[in-house]
């Protein structure tokens, strides 16, 4: 059964995620991925982690991811640090979102064409593809065109399957 699916098969459509313009600021684009996300009534998280960047024409031009944001606002940097995970560190996220304020969603954005597959590729070269790359998130084109994309997580419940 796996040897017959391709990245069409297995992809969620573009569609589906939030879009933030290019120009945006990085502060708008937290704000719109926070509240495409919403939690239920046991406390789980729901949504997709990412966010389809749009052009200025409103063409796909990039994906940025909520490990893209955190490294934007550098909580990244701090995230190991014992004293910033023993303090109340709200302090120090809203201080460097304000901090990052500047910066646009365009510098910190992963270009659309960076990495991809096409919808007809078979799904163990789109495994492949990704391993290689270090990516959780692929988009998948069709006649040079995104229309989708295929995450880790799609590929775990894939496999999952199969057993």
């Amino acid at each position: 059964m796996l040897q017959s699916l391709t990245a069409r098969d297995v992809m969620i459509p573009l569609s589906d995620y939030a879009t933030v313009s290019a120009d945006d600021s990085i502060r708008h684009a937290i704000y719109t991925l926070r509240i495409s996300i919403y939690r239920d009534k046991s406390g789980a998280f729901h949504g997709h982690r990412a966010l389809i960047v749009l052009d200025n024409k409103g063409n796909v031009s990039g994906i940025l991811t909520l490990l893209d944001l955190l490294k934007a606002v550098g909580l990244k940097d701090h995230y190991n640090d014992p004293w910033v995970k023993s303090a109340s560190w709200s302090w120090f996220f809203i201080n460097r979102i304000h901090e990052s304020e500047g910066i646009k969603v365009k510098d910190i954005m992963r270009p659309i064409f960076l990495g991809t597959v096409d919808t007809q590729q078979p799904i163990q070269e789109v495994i492949r593809k990704m391993l290689l790359q270090e990516e959780n998130l692929i988009p998948v084109l069709e006649n040079h065109v995104p229309i989708g994309v295929i995450r880790t997580i799609d590929l775990f419940w894939l496999l999952g399957n199969l057993l």
